[in-house]
């Protein structure tokens, strides 16, 4: 929902509301973050922050590049999404390994 928010608001050229929904964002995922790391000691909290910003930044880039008709960037940048989330995928798996054999 938060996501519609933005791209609402950004596609309206509402950017005070743009900005109040870009920030429960990434608030949204500090504490996504949060919790991914405290329930595996084995992942850390930086490094879940730094994976889940990377995607929001580019998701907002995608839906923008989409809104201008930028329809091959667009693409292009759907499938840097794609390979992030697998990155994020591989960095719970790894740390769901490293869990099961202590």
């Amino acid at each position: 929902m938060i996501a519609a928010d933005l791209l609402n608001a950004v596609k309206n050229g509402e950017t005070a509301k743009a900005n109040a929904a870009r920030e429960s964002w990434y608030k949204n995922a500090d504490e996504i973050a949060e919790f991914l790391s405290s329930i595996n000691r084995f992942r850390s909290r930086a490094e879940w922050q730094s994976m889940l910003y990377s995607h929001l930044e580019m998701t907002e880039k995608e839906a923008t590049l989409r809104l201008q008709g930028n329809y091959a960037a667009d693409i292009n940048m759907f499938d840097n999404i794609e390979t992030e989330a697998y990155k994020m995928a591989d960095y719970m798996f790894d740390g769901i390994i490293k869990m099961d054999s202590r």
